[in-house]
């Protein structure tokens, strides 16, 4: 999805290519806190903070939620 020089690593990245109209807008969720790699590949990365999901009563996991605008082709390659 994000390196078109690699073989897509999960079943999204097969199904599912990002170009400059899909990825006009994305709602991004993440299991890291600043996944500076995707962010830097859209215009307006805005972060919209943490969400605490229980996934049973003794654990628990945080998603970094992230409002992209504005992907640009090839620009979180490096």
């Amino acid at each position: 999805m994000w390196d078109w020089d690699r073989a897509p690593r999960n079943h999204y990245e097969i199904a599912n290519r990002i170009d400059a109209k899909t990825g006009a807008h994305v709602l991004f969720v993440s299991l890291v806190p600043a996944p500076v790699h995707v962010l830097r590949a859209f215009s307006i990365p805005s972060h919209w903070g943490p969400l605490t999901v229980q996934i049973d009563p003794a654990r628990s996991r945080t998603l970094y939620l992230f409002d992209l605008e504005g992907f640009e082709t090839k620009a979180a390659i490096p």
